[in-house]
């Protein structure tokens, strides 16, 4: 998902692409949650900073409505990592991120290291740091 702001746009839109393999995007104007149920924990990152990872909790469905692009409102279900989706777009519009909600032994950069089964290593980062990273990464958009 994408929301406005991150890329310098100060309006309450997101997108979410439901399927990986589709180029099927949904568009939320003016989204809210209007319902959240259950928990569920886990890894979350974000396409501001890809390389930061850490570990929230979030309600395991949500019901989210909203207007579409053509004006009408709409009502959008998620359950499981789509409630996840969800929330973390709409936490963007509210100015907050997901290092806000993480748990703060949990935050983590993901560095690439070939000689790890998996490709990467893991670098714990205190809350303070990873904000400084969001700031820095915020301050050099400006200057683009």
């Amino acid at each position: 998902g994408l929301a406005a702001p991150q890329v310098g746009i100060s309006s309450a839109v997101v997108t979410i692409r439901t399927d990986p393999d589709s180029a099927t995007v949904i568009e939320l104007i003016n989204p809210r949650i209007v319902e959240a149920e259950g928990e569920q924990e886990g890894a979350e990152g974000c396409l501001s900073l890809p390389t930061l990872r850490g570990i929230v909790v979030r309600a395991n469905r949500v019901l989210v409505q909203a207007t579409d692009r053509a004006g009408e409102e709409i009502e959008v279900e998620g359950e499981g990592l789509m409630a996840r989706c969800l929330a973390h777009e709409l936490d963007h519009l509210a100015g907050k991120l997901y290092i806000d909600l993480a748990d703060p032994e949990s935050l983590c950069w993901m560095r690439p290291d070939e000689r790890e089964e998996l490709g990467y290593r893991t670098e714990p980062v205190s809350v303070e740091e990873a904000r400084a990273a969001f700031n820095r990464m915020r301050e050099s958009q400006k200057g683009s």
